[in-house]
């Protein structure tokens, strides 16, 4: 089961600290992170980022008034200079850093912060993508364990991972729609709408037409239960498709196939990283505000071309037209992760220590009692609801902060953080010992 990007950034720092640089760790939930900054009182709060959760922002603002030092990593960090405001801030309506420290992907996001907000100098450096590390860290499953785990025969497989169509209709696009509105225009939208109707019709096609293929629909990790507003629509009828939404990460997916298929998705760059080919479908536009990763792949317009691209893949083992993207495709992973070694994580680490030694002898000022109070009755209350959230029927009910809740205590409560802590720390000991690490 897929346990978010979070989670993943997180642990090879970890691992760092405590083996390398011998530090003591603790792991909790930003739901119930200012109690544990209670209780601890850390000479450090590392978060996977500062923008993109209301919990990662209070607990940070919190660290930040008690003078307990802060460090805040990025999980999105693919900068466009068309959504460079909400890039930089995110949901922190404040608009203020209250961390000591930010670390960006790459030096081309540094500098493109800095042309907007000069002020940010002294608070932005760059790690390089920590959670790509994992493609050059880990195994992944392999094609034999995915078609046994799933219960198939196929000597054919390919990976469609899924866009955020659904993020433009119904309650989804209303509680988003000012963002929304502001980065594609009404215009794009409706183009977006017909798109989704014209890819659906490709995959049908190119599904029916390749029964001897399996085809994996990994819907976008943001869909939420309403398959029919996505481009999967109705595919789930043919037998010769699994659909993956959180049972798997995209790693898996990618590594379990041949190649990968998308109308857009920075997915292209976990598959370049995999050693996996790719190529995009966009029936009718190429040119709305997207990533640089889609100019890494061929891109398709039409059924015929698609299956054409299928049929040469399995026949030289090549698709059309990728080959010739390879340096564009070195230079998009230089401006997006800055370092593809797998060795981000200990970029970090080494900051951290310097951090520390910076900040040793900072006074971390006491709480008072109605706030320690306060953060404690919230643990507890999120403590206790773990016993309701375990249940099935929870992920059904549409509220966005019953499916966050049941996330955080399947992580932190269900060993799920500790459990996979174990299984990378194996990867992790593996590739330090064949580099010298130490």
């Amino acid at each position: 089961m897929s346990t978010g990007r979070d989670v993943e950034i997180v642990i090879p720092i970890l691992y760092y600290c405590e083996k390398v640089l011998g530090l003591s760790t603790f792991s909790g939930s930003g739901v119930d992170g200012r109690y544990w900054l209670n209780k601890i009182n850390p000479k450090l709060l590392l978060v996977p980022n500062s923008v993109g959760d209301n919990n990662y922002i209070k607990a940070v603002k919190y660290a930040a008034k008690r003078n307990i030092p802060v460090l805040s990593l990025t999980s999105e960090g693919d900068f466009d200079e068309k959504k460079i405001h909400e890039m930089v801030w995110g949901i922190n309506k404040d608009k203020i850093m209250y961390e000591d420290l930010t670390l960006q992907w790459s030096e081309r996001s540094r500098k493109l912060t800095f042309k907007y907000y000069p002020e940010l100098t002294d608070k932005i450096g760059v790690s390089g993508g920590v959670g790509f590390d994992r493609y050059k860290i880990y195994k992944f499953m392999s094609r034999d364990k995915f078609i046994k785990k799933y219960k198939k025969d196929y000597k054919k497989i390919i990976c469609i991972a899924g866009w955020g169509f659904d993020q433009l209709f119904g309650d989804l696009f209303e509680m988003d729609k000012e963002s929304i509105l502001k980065i594609y225009g009404e215009e794009q939208i409706k183009n977006f709408k017909e798109d989704r109707l014209l890819v659906n019709k490709i995959l049908k096609k190119l599904i029916q037409n390749n029964k001897d293929i399996l085809f994996i629909l990994k819907y976008h990790p943001g869909m939420y239960k309403i398959k029919k507003n996505t481009e999967f629509v109705d595919l789930y009828k043919y037998n010769n498709i699994i659909e993956i939404q959180h049972e798997e990460n995209i790693a898996d997916c990618i590594c379990g196939s041949d190649f990968l298929i998308a109308y857009e998705s920075t997915s292209a760059m976990e598959a370049w990283l995999l050693d996996k080919q790719t190529f995009l479908i966009n029936p009718t536009i190429t040119n709305f505000p997207r990533s640089d990763i889609s100019k890494g792949s061929p891109i398709f317009k039409k059924y015929e071309e698609c299956q054409k691209a299928i049929d040469n893949f399995y026949t030289v083992g090549k698709i059309p037209w990728f080959e010739e993207k390879d340096e564009i495709r070195k230079e998009i992973i230089k401006n997006i992760i800055e370092w593809d070694d797998g060795k981000n994580h200990i970029r970090v680490g080494k900051i951290i220590k310097e951090f520390l030694e910076k900040t040793r002898n900072r006074k971390i000022k006491k709480t008072n009692l109605i706030n320690y109070l306060k953060h404690y009755i919230i643990h507890i209350i999120f403590e206790k609801t773990r016993f309701i959230t375990k249940y099935s029927f929870i992920s059904k009910i549409p509220i966005k902060k019953l499916r966050v809740l049941k996330y955080c205590h399947e992580i932190y409560y269900h060993n799920r953080f500790e459990a996979l802590k174990i299984k990378y720390y194996l990867y992790l000991d593996i590739f330090y010992d064949k580099r010298h690490i130490n």
